[in-house]
């Protein structure tokens, strides 16, 4: 079912891959498999993330925190926090960006610089898309004047005309 639901999100087909990962969670659930309640949990927070629907995404990453404290899986702890805090910028909750994110460093020596790396990344690709935003608004800009300058030098030419 995990490879069926990864498949289905590879996809872009998010409904289906959430139905796998929904009978993969019943499935692990019922019979204790922690490493599958993981897997499915995060298969469901990722695809609800694609889809836009962000507050269920943080409740299934939620859920899989606990399981993977639970499990004493520091790896899968690791990355389902670095998730959840993208998950919290989504909704613009940095409070809640950070405090996942500040949490990592307790957990692995490597965790502050990758959250570094991961913060100024984020900072690139907002004055990227700032730089963008400012490129195609001096476009139309200098689209506009080009054309105003095209109609008050066609008008002038025809007054011109019309003297001579």
């Amino acid at each position: 079912l995990a490879r069926l639901g990864s498949t289905e999100k590879q996809r872009k087909n998010f409904p289906k891959a959430i139905f796998f990962y929904e009978n993969m969670l019943k499935i692990a659930r019922k019979i204790g498999n922690r490493q599958g309640q993981m897997v499915a949990l995060a298969g469901l927070a990722s695809s609800n993330s694609k889809l836009e629907e962000h507050t269920k995404a943080i409740e299934f990453y939620d859920l899989a925190l606990l399981v993977a404290r639970h499990s004493g899986d520091k790896k899968r702890e690791i990355a389902i926090l670095i998730d959840l805090g993208f998950a919290y910028a989504k909704l613009e909750n940095y409070i809640g960006t950070l405090g996942c994110w500040s949490s990592l460093c307790f957990k692995h020596w490597l965790a502050l610089p990758i959250i570094l790396a991961l913060v100024f990344f984020s900072m690139v690709m907002e004055i990227v898309s700032l730089i963008i935003s400012s490129l195609i608004i001096l476009g139309i800009a200098i689209f506009a004047s080009v054309i105003l300058v095209f109609i008050l030098w066609q008008i002038a030419r025809s007054m011109r005309s019309s003297r001579l």
